[in-house]
Formats: structure tokens, sequence, C-alpha cells
């Protein structure tokens, strides 16, 4: 290419020597013109021949001869009489032709200054070009050269040095001593005594790695010196030629690659699973620690063993084995073995290898004991099928306790009427026989016998709470809730009570159980108000800083509503609050407010299968709000 481009500028020149000789002839003849007014027509030829000298010195020998006989011609039409005549006798013949040979001559003697001339540039050229790509290799390559000479300690460096070590020629020494100081301190020991060692011990070469610091920045870059030293004909050594590498980046990828090779080593040799590389002919390439745990040695006593051979003791692969399955189809396979070399029972998995060229190499073959997964797994059989007979069991009683309950409730009832029949016969029959203390104890009967009676339906209510089939809806809270209230106010249209309902409070929920729930709820606001003269009944959803009319509590995380009835009754002592829950329990007196303590107990169960919370809260004289949240179903 540079050739090339050579042999272009040649082509050029060669065209710019012919048009000079051309135009020197006329400027020759302009300028002998200048000059008649001073010497007049005599010597014609004293502006020709410095033209023909400069052309040939210049041109070479062609262009030379071609301005002295052209020159020569139009020179004697000009200046040499007769004027502005061309005449061919033997003097202007001869002119012409003493001045053509003249002309080849110093074209001649030009010509060979000129060839001269042209190869000195022809190799500065390739010199300037060699010394180019020199520059950029040593730039791509970030490698420099240097020069010592030992009779003047003069140092000298190429561009590439002083850009590693970050300096301008300006800020260097040009010294041994200079160079030193741009060493890393810590290694201008090692460096002094890599180079004086070589010049003490006659040694050729010498060659090291250490660093530098760059002045104007401080960074720090690796570098690899080699250096050759030169003898004079008596054997001593007088000049010191060498290079500089900057390996710095080569450096970083290589702990890069190693930290990776090690990181990767450290997780091959973490993970719990036995893995091994396998090659076509079932050898071992490489084992993990676990796998060579197992196999009673260490990785590299590993290798090259046949893998059926030091795992199963056969003679060649198991019918089951995955590695020769993978081998046969290239493709992913799996198996549970049983192997109580390796622990028990493992699942075995063979994931092909392929080289470069695609073709199939071998396999990664990890195998993981599962012995406790299986004997897991056998326990949760056995654990499932015991809570198989559990449910069945639970079922059977289920229905015995339904039997039973419907016996309670008939065998129990019958008895009852007749206790409270007769009870009140007695006292209808033989009122007037009867004192005043058989009266009371007869109407205690009678009041006993009703209180077991609704004491046996409210417990039979609450079992059927339990046991009943839940089915979700949209339930409009609100609507239940108003006509509860408008069947209280008419069991006792004379008392004087203020419902406040919320509206629109709808919950995903049982329309049925939910109804029980309010019901048990409102009816004991209505029955613990009972002695206010002015009672207030209330349900609705807690408020929200006043931003929206539901309100809500974090359970779990989750973010629910909260409901609540409110009432300004009779209220209770907050220390018993845990117990109002429970079945039977009542802070108050039958003769102050009747009932059986099942209702809050109702409630709390009709919630939790809605998978929400109820709980209470109330102060003496002041009433009682009871909260409940409510599950949306998945």
């Amino acid at each position: 290419m540079q050739g090339e481009i050579f042999e272009k500028k040649n082509l050029m020149k060669n065209y710019l020597r012919y048009i000079s000789a051309i135009l020197s002839i006329p400027l020759s003849i302009l300028l002998r013109f200048a000059i008649v007014p001073l010497i007049g027509y005599g010597i014609p030829y004293i502006m020709l021949f410095p033209a023909t000298v400069g052309v040939a010195l210049f041109a070479g020998i062609g262009p030379a001869v071609l301005t002295g006989f052209l020159g020569s011609i139009i020179t004697d039409y000009f200046f040499v009489e007769p004027l502005h005549t061309i005449t061919l006798d033997t003097p202007h013949i001869t002119r012409a032709i003493v001045m053509a040979l003249t002309s080849f001559f110093v074209g001649y003697v030009g010509n060979g200054l000129r060839s001269e001339r042209e190869k000195a540039e022809k190799h500065a050229f390739f010199a300037r070009q060699s010394e180019e790509r020199l520059k950029r290799s040593e730039e791509i390559a970030h490698l420099g050269s240097w020069e010592l000479s030992l009779a003047d300690n003069n140092l000298a460096w190429s561009d590439e040095v002083y850009r590693i070590f970050g300096l301008e020629p300006q800020e260097f020494g040009a010294t041994y001593e200079a160079f030193l100081e741009a060493v890393h301190p810590d290694d201008r020991a090692a460096v002094n005594d890599a180079y004086s060692g070589s010049l003490k011990e006659g040694r050729d070469t010498y060659e090291i790695e250490h660093r530098v610091i760059r002045k104007a920045t401080g960074e720090i870059r690796i570098v690899q010196e080699k250096c050759r030293h030169f003898r004079d004909e008596a054997g001593n050594i007088i000049r010191s030629v060498g290079m500089v590498h900057d390996i710095t980046e080569r450096k970083k990828t290589e702990e890069a690659i190693l930290r990776a090779k090690q990181e990767w080593e450290r997780t091959f040799d973490s993970v719990p699973d036995m893995i091994a590389i396998l090659d076509e002919d079932y050898h071992i390439v490489r084992v993990n620690k676990a796998m060579a745990d197992k196999l009673g040695a260490n990785a590299e006593q590993c290798i090259g063993l046949i893998c059926y051979q030091c795992v199963h003791e056969t003679s060649g692969p198991p019918a089951f084995c995955p590695h020769a399955a993978t081998l046969a189809d290239g493709k992913y396979h799996i198996a549970e073995v049983h192997e109580d070399r390796l622990g028990g029972i493992l699942l075995v998995s063979t994931s092909p290898l392929f080289n470069e060229n695609g073709k199939l190499i071998g396999s990664v073959h990890v195998a993981r004991d599962i012995t406790e997964q299986k004997k897991a797994e056998e326990e949760i059989k056995s654990l499932n099928y015991e809570l198989e007979r559990y449910v069945l069991d639970l079922e059977a009683a289920n229905r015995e306790l339904e039997a039973f309950s419907y016996s309670v409730s008939h065998d129990l009832r019958a008895p009852l009427r007749s206790i409270d029949g007769f009870s009140q016969a007695l006292l209808e029959d033989y009122a007037g026989k009867l004192d005043e203390n058989g009266s009371d104890y007869l109407n205690r009967v009678r009041a006993a016998s009703q209180q077991m009676a609704q004491l046996i339906d409210d417990m039979l209510n609450l079992s059927r709470v339990s046991r009943t089939e839940m089915r979700r809806d949209n339930v409009n809270l609100s609507k239940i809730a108003g006509e509860l209230a408008d069947k209280l106010r008419k069991t006792q249209p004379e008392r004087k009570a203020e419902f406040i309902i919320a509206e629109g409070l709808f919950a995903d929920a049982d329309n049925r159980l939910l109804a029980i729930a309010l019901e048990n709820l409102l009816s004991n606001a209505w029955k613990f108000t009972g002695k206010r003269p002015n009672a207030k009944i209330e349900f609705g959803v807690m408020q929200n800083d006043n931003k929206s009319n539901k309100s809500y509590a974090t359970n779990s995380g989750e973010m629910k509503p909260v409901y609540f009835v409110r009432d300004n009754g009779a209220g209770f002592d907050m220390k018993y609050a845990g117990k109002l829950f429970s079945p039977f329990q009542r802070l108050h007196k039958m003769e102050e407010f009747p009932g059986t303590g099942i209702g809050l107990a109702t409630v709390k169960r009709i919630i939790n299968r809605h998978g929400g919370k109820v709980w209470i809260e109330g102060e003496v004289g002041k009433g009682t709000t009871v909260f409940f949240t409510l599950q949306k179903q998945d």
C-alpha cells in the first residue's frame, strides 16, 4: 500500500518535470528580453544556460534536453541575427546540437543527483512510515522501548514509554536515576538489583515485572521489562536496550479470571448435591467435594475413574443409568436410584455436554440424596391415612352428636313441658289452697324449666352454628340489622330506644350465620339498655379520620373493615372481657338481666368460621361495644 502511494507520487513528479521544462523556456526568454537594455543582443544564451541547468538538476536528462533544444531554437529566433527568422544553416544547427549535448550532459549529471535524492526521499518516506507504524504498534500493544548508554548515562525513551510512565519529555531527566524515581518505592530496590545485577554478573539479558507511579495522577501501573546488553570489541557492556510493556489490564484480567475460577470452584464444591462431569467413555472428568467424599477420595484421585465401576461396582453401566440415556439421545434424563454406597435413595439427573462443534462429549451428572425426603413422604402418607381415618371417625361422631342433639331436644323438651304445664295447673287449680311460699316455689319451678328449655335451644343452635355448611354471598348487613331493629321494637313498643344503622354495609359472608350473629349482638344491646330511659344502639363500621366510611385494622399484614355494635347500657368491668365469649359466662344476675350466656359464644364461633376476629370493650354504667372483622373468601 505504501509502495503504491510512493509510485503515485513519482508519477505525479514525472508530469511536473516536463511541465517545468516547458515553462522554463518562455521564462528564460522573458528574462533575456528584460536584460536587452543592459547588454543588448550579445550573449543570447545567457538566461537559457541557467534554466537548462536548473531543469537538469530538478527534472533530469529528458526535460533538460527538451529545454536546451527548444530553448536554443527560440533563442536564435529572438536574439541571433537575422532576428525573427529560423535559418537551417550550419551555425544554427551547430548551436542547437551543442546546446542539446550540453543539456544532455548537465541532465545526466542532474539525473544522477536527482536519482540519489529520490532514493533518499524514498528511504526517508519509508523510514517515516515505519516509525509511524512502530509508534502505532507500540501504542496499541502498550509496548515502549528504551536505550541506555553506559558511557554518558544517557537514557532515551520512545513515546509509548513516556505515556506508560505518565510523563512528558521535558519532565524526564533522561538518566537511569530519573527512571528509578518513577518506579514504585516498594519495587525500586528490586528493579535496581535486576539491572545492576545483570551488569555485575555479566548476563546479557534480564526480565522483571514491577509497578510505576504516574506523576500527574498518582495512578499505579504494572509493567514488564526486558533488557539486552550490547558489548564492544573488548567484551565490555557499553549500552542497554530494552522494552517496557504495560500489563496492567492483563494483570487485572488475569486476577478477575482467577477470582472467577476460585469463586466457581468454591461454589462447585459447596453444592451439597453430588456432581460429576463424565465423558462419553464413562470416565470421571471432574467431581465436587460432595461426590469425592462419597467415593472416599479427593477430587484429583477421582479423575479418570469409570463411574459405574467406582459407584455401582459393576462391569458395565446399569440399565437405569441416565448418563447412558443422555449419550444415546443427547437429552436431559432423570432417574431415582437406590445406592447404599452413596447414601441410599438418590435422584440422579444428567445434562448433555457439547463441544464447540456441537458434538456430544459427555454429561453433567448430579445426584441428590432424597432418602430422608422419601422417609418423610412415607410418613406423610401414613399421616394422611391416619387423618382420613380420623376424619371418618369424626364424621361418625358428628352423626352420633346430631342424633344425640335430636334426642336431647326431643326427649328433654317433653318432661320440661310437663313440669311447666303441671306447675301452671297447680297454680291455677289450687291457688286457694297454696300459701304464698307454695306459689313462689311453683313459679320458681316454672321459671327453671323454661330457662332449661331455652338453654337447650341455645346449645342446639351453638352446635348447629359450628357444623352447618357455609354458603358465602354478598350480604347486606345494613338490611339485616334494620330488620332486626324493627323486630326488637315490636317486642316492647313502649320503650324509647334509638337505633342508628349505617347504610350500605356489605360483606362476603354466609347470610344465615351473619343474621344469627347480628341478632345475638343487637338482642344483647336491647337487653342491657332496658333500664335506660333513652337507650341508644348503633351498628356501623369504624370511621377513618373522616376520609372514608370505613376504617381498616391490620391483621397479619392485611387491612380489614372493623364492624361494631355499640350501646349505652349497663356495661361491664374490662377485667372480665376475656370470659364473655365462653359458653355460660355471665356477669349479671338472672333477676337483673335474663339469659343463658350462650349468645356471645355463638357470635365468636360464627366470626371464627368467617376467618375474622371478635373482641369487646366496655365500662360499667357507660355501655358496651362489640367489634368484629370478616375474612374475604379467596
